[in-house]
């Protein structure tokens, strides 16, 4: 085995030791204000699949239509359908989250890889354990957002 394997290996490690912290952190912790709001919206997604921005949800004291609300409603589906098979119970809608989480760090780490191989590991610590990420993992969309630009800037940069 060479130096430079083995030192892809240790990486390979370390990036699971990040995801596996990220993820012990927020498996069970409460839910956010804003989850209630996100759990609706997939059980409403769920309930009515065809029409599901028509759907109204009373979520401050009057009803509104769920597309006054802008989330990006593909996400909704993904946790629905996780949530179909799991349940909604805290570990099981932050799993899916894990796996957002997963991919957001290694996109980085490969990201960071060709622009600088050499503090790659380190850029890609500091963003996963990093508070901007291990706090916003709940049932927004900020961590899925981040690993769906990651997935973009990959294909940009890696794939060039």
């Amino acid at each position: 085995m060479t130096a430079a394997s083995r030192r892809e290996m240790s990486d390979y490690v370390w990036l699971v030791l990040f995801w596996a912290v990220a993820t012990a952190y927020n498996l069970y912790k409460p839910y956010h204000i804003d989850d209630s709001a996100h759990l609706q919206f997939a059980q409403t997604f769920m309930a009515h699949p065809l029409h599901p921005m028509t759907s109204t949800l009373n979520l401050g004291g009057a009803p509104e239509p769920i597309w006054h609300h802008n989330q990006p409603p593909l996400y909704f589906y993904l946790l629905g359908l996780w949530a179909s098979v799991f349940g909604y119970s805290e570990p099981a809608t932050h799993a899916f989250g894990a796996l957002f989480a997963g991919a957001a760090i290694i996109l980085f780490y490969r990201i960071a890889s060709v622009l600088t191989p050499l503090h790659a590991l380190w850029l890609t610590g500091m963003m996963a354990l990093g508070p901007a990420f291990i706090v916003n993992q709940n049932l927004m969309v900020d961590v899925p957002l981040l690993a769906l630009w990651l997935l973009f800037f990959d294909a940009l940069i890696v794939g060039a």
